[in-house]
């Protein structure tokens, strides 16, 4: 159980970084990207990126990841401020 402690920990801060990324993405465009390709994060397939980018609207998005077993363990939404 400690290694998945440490995943989702090292998951959660790298998900703030990718927060930082469509942060200054929307400052400088205005918008939320459409996807995370918009902030230089390549889409390789459904598990990498590891995180799950939803773009609700131009001002509000959610970012998940998964536990590895299915669920969704963090959800961060964020609307600009």
């Amino acid at each position: 159980m400690l290694c998945s402690c440490s995943y989702e920990s090292q998951m959660i801060d790298g998900g703030n970084a990718v927060i930082e990324r469509i942060d200054s993405y929307k400052d400088s465009i205005g918008t939320t990207p459409s996807s995370l390709s918009d902030i230089g994060i390549a889409i390789v397939d459904e598990s990498n990126p590891p995180y799950y980018y939803q773009r609700i609207d131009s001002l509000h998005y959610t970012l998940s990841f998964s536990n590895g077993v299915g669920a969704v363990s963090y959800t961060h939404l964020r609307a600009h401020e």
